[in-house]
């Protein structure tokens, strides 16, 4: 049945139109074994009213008031545009614009209520609404399907999934069903879903990456969720269990331990766990991807498993002295492992020279263990003048499995200078002195090349400027009218210059200078004179 373009069609409390189907005290669509029922409702203006309880794919109407399935085939309901359905006495009361209202809805409404039977609803485009005044079950006892998109609203006060150990539930929220193109997003005002003891599937595959789009619903029980595309922000307090895997897009915290923490997330190459600078727990995070932590320093990611799979973990940090503010990730009890890349945003800090307890990036708890090599910089870390390098332990052998940022390296007592080693052959470069013992900061590459350049300078000016006699040889000679006169005044001269370059500087940052230096000049003498006797 479609109903288009402003058409509309109504039954009233007798017996319902029969559509594929048997006459029953309900409205029925494809309710007969082996029959398909659809729905669609297409067109502005267009409406759908039922003064009985709707079936659509039914098998036994009399049981549920409000069914969308069918017994081994599909049965599908579809909203579009600014179309209505309405089902009163019973059922739930739903219009395309406006508000929603719910009158004498007793019981739960199933989409796939019965063994065997599949029910499909997709909800979609602007003015789109469907108002559910009860619980919305997707997938009572058989398999249940409902697609949100493209604006499409859907309210109940709970969603379930999968509600029995045989049944399926799928909720494509928001937007297609994996393996689809991604649309824009539709609606779930509900305050809960539930997964039940079936196979309950949430897939999030939409187009909003602006950070606005909301997913109120905390999640409860056992199923999975899978992420896309799209960019979606859990402001619900979820305590579900199960597979939880972002293939692309982005899963977003808006609120303070609203990530279940009953789970593994499982974060792959393109997609992304964003804190949005909200603490967080996870029983496990297995990243390939990004993990962001925060906006401004100071944000917590506590897990009791990490496993690092080349992902990346970005952190804000106010680059300065000793426990300065930054984002962290709390290893409690548990352990991290594999390789990861840490990301390190200075959140405006000046630079300084750490000292002591230096700046906290990774803690365990409750016995929590790291390894060498799980974490590294992705790239170079500078706060000023200051590098700063990242170290398992604290200065002393304290906090052995933390990982700290540090502008400083110690050099421990009882260094001692390193011999030449044996062979025939001595080594290019002698070996670099050993410093004292003590603390030295950690400056830029470019900064250690600093006290190099003034002498450097100095001595290349002087190569090239050289002396008199130097640039124009004997050329020098008395002036014609003078005694001992050796010829002309005037001369033209040319000469080639060179040194090889091979200096160290008694710096701590062992500075060094290698090169050559050649050049050519030339220069005539157009004249040449003295003001007193012997000078030139």
């Amino acid at each position: 049945m479609t109903i288009s373009n402003g058409g509309a069609m109504s039954s009233g409390t007798g017996f319902p139109p029969l559509i594929s189907g048997v006459v029953a005290p309900t409205d029925s669509i494809g309710s007969a074994t082996g029959a398909v029922g659809e729905v669609t409702v297409i067109g502005s203006g267009s409406s759908l009213s039922s003064s009985n309880p709707l079936i659509v794919g039914g098998t036994n109407p009399a049981l549920i008031p409000f069914y969308l399935e069918s017994l081994g085939l599909d049965a599908t309901v579809l909203f579009m545009g600014d179309g209505s359905l309405t089902s009163a006495n019973g059922g739930a009361v739903s219009s395309g614009v406006g508000p929603h209202t719910v009158q004498g809805f007793v019981n739960n409404t199933f989409i796939g209520g019965t063994p065997g039977s599949t029910g499909r609803v997709t909800v979609t485009d602007p003015g789109s609404n469907w108002t559910v005044g009860g619980n919305l079950m997707i997938g009572g006892d058989g398999n249940g399907t409902l697609t949100i998109a493209n604006s499409g609203r859907v309210s109940a006060v709970s969603v379930v999934l999968a509600q029995t150990a045989n049944s399926t539930g799928m909720l494509n929220i928001i937007g297609a069903a994996a393996g689809a193109a991604a649309v824009a997003p539709g609606v779930l005002n509900t305050g809960r879903v539930a997964f039940g003891g079936g196979t309950g599937d949430i897939v999030f595959t939409h187009t909003d990456a602006s950070g606005n789009y909301l997913f109120p619903a905390a999640m409860v029980g056992s199923g999975a969720v899978n992420v896309y595309s799209g960019k979606t922000v859990m402001t619900g307090a979820s305590t579900y269990v199960g597979p939880t895997t972002v293939h692309g897009g982005t899963i977003a915290a808006g609120e303070n331990n609203v990530f279940s923490p009953n789970l593994d997330y499982a974060v792959q190459p393109a997609g992304t766990l964003d804190l949005r600078g909200f603490d967080q727990r996870a029983a496990g995070v297995v990243n390939a991807g990004l993990v962001r932590i925060a906006s401004d320093p100071g944000t917590v990611l506590t897990t009791t498993h990490y496993v690092g799979h080349n992902g990346t973990i970005a952190l804000n940090t106010y680059l300065g002295g000793d426990n300065s503010p930054s984002d962290r990730l709390a290893i409690d009890g548990g352990s991290a492992t594999g390789t990861s890349a840490l990301a390190i945003t200075n959140a405006g800090g000046p630079g300084a020279l750490t000292t002591a307890s230096s700046i906290s990036l990774v803690v365990t708890t409750n016995g929590g263990t790291t390894d060498a090599g799980d974490f590294a910089l992705g790239t170079e870390v500078r706060g000023g003048a200051f590098d700063y390098r990242l170290y398992q332990g604290a200065v002393g052998g304290a906090f052995p499995h933390d990982w700290f940022l540090r502008s400083d390296f110690v050099v421990g007592p009882g260094a001692e200078e390193p011999g030449i080693p044996p062979g025939d052959e001595l080594p290019e470069e002698p070996p670099p002195p050993v410093l004292p013992p003590g603390e030295y900061p950690i400056i830029g590459p470019e900064l250690a090349t600093y006290s190099v350049m003034q002498p450097l300078a100095r001595q290349l000016g002087l190569t090239m400027l050289g002396t008199m006699h130097e640039r124009i040889g004997d050329t020098l000679t008395q002036d014609p009218g003078h005694a001992g006169s050796e010829g002309l005044a005037r001369s033209a001269w040319a000469r080639v210059f060179g040194q090889q370059i091979d200096n160290r500087y008694e710096t701590y940052t062992d500075a060094r200078a290698k090169g050559q230096q050649i050049g050519v000049q030339a220069g005539v003498d157009l004249w040449r004179g003295s003001f007193m006797p012997g000078h030139h």
